[in-house]
């Protein structure tokens, strides 16, 4: 199977691209900017054209800019001729976060428009993928996701867990009930979704149905980190909660497992082991002590 991945070296991209590279009977192609200009319409006409994959991952996202958003995903969707499938790794924010409600569901989308970048590039896409008359693309939304290459100054668990290499306390401002998935979860389950495209409808939530709230989660890095200190919670409450329901892609592809947190903040805390430098850890205290 030709897989081709846009946004390759993005958070869910670059983990996805190391999961099927690692695969039998995928040729994986992920090009870099230096490779294809995603936001020249007629390179990513002859890209595709040429190389015509039998299943296209687009995870780019400009998280700052609804246009770029938009040009990026039009210049490869608009090639769809030349493709067998297409995966659009959308979002939860495609609710609008103004209107969330526990455990969404893909009715509620429509129902409101988000007001923010992020959201409303994806909603802008999600729109235009379930007006097309064709089945080509598959919008799965996903929730809360972590994993390795995330961006562990802002993200909970890296951030946290960089917090205790470099010796401070795990904290959060306030609690609340999120719906969190490990990318190797996702990974592991669009390579057994693949054989099942196309689904019946275009898009899906894709999370666990189990939110849990971030205190648990600080509790659980804080006892695999050994740290002597107490979770510092900020302010005392509950943020509205952000959960979704998975059970409509559940019921049509079959039952999915998901890893245990213990188990996969683990391998996480393995990770950042392994791949943050000493000069990495000194950066990053630095920055987190001057937050």
């Amino acid at each position: 199977m030709k897989l081709l991945i846009i946004g390759g070296t993005g958070f869910i991209g670059k983990n996805l691209k190391k999961y099927f590279e690692k695969k039998e009977n995928f040729d994986v192609y992920a090009p870099t900017r230096q490779e294809l200009d995603l936001f020249d319409d007629s390179s990513c006409l002859e890209y595709v054209k040429k190389l015509k994959p039998d299943l296209v991952i687009h995870s780019a996202v400009d998280i700052t800019s609804v246009e770029n958003t938009l040009k990026v995903f039009f210049n490869i969707y608009n090639a769809k001729k030349y493709f067998g499938h297409m995966v659009q790794i959308g979002s939860g924010a495609e609710y609008d976060k103004r209107a969330y409600e526990p455990i969404m569901k893909e009715s509620l989308f429509n129902k409101s428009i988000p007001i923010d970048t992020y959201g409303l590039g994806k909603f802008c896409i999600a729109s235009v993928l379930e007006s097309a008359e064709e089945n080509k693309v598959t919008n799965l939304r996903l929730l809360g996701i972590f994993g390795a290459y995330e961006d562990y100054s802002r993200r909970f668990i890296s951030n946290n867990i960089c917090n205790s290499l470099a010796g401070l306390p795990v904290s959060l401002n306030r609690n609340m009930l999120f719906d969190f998935i490990w990318v190797d979860d996702f990974s592991r389950f669009l390579h057994g979704l693949l054989d099942k495209l196309p689904l019946a409808r275009t898009s899906y939530n894709f999370c666990s149905g189990s939110p849990v709230s971030l205190a648990d989660l600080a509790e659980i890095i804080n006892h695999l980190m050994s740290n002597s200190t107490d979770v510092i919670v900020k302010n005392p409450g509950m943020n509205p909660e952000y959960s979704g329901d998975p059970s409509i892609i559940l019921n049509e592809i079959g039952n999915f497992d998901f890893t245990p947190f213990e188990s996969s903040i683990s391998k996480l805390i393995k990770f950042y082991k392994e791949t943050l430098t000493d000069e990495d850890i000194e950066i990053f205290r630095g920055q987190a002590v001057g937050k």
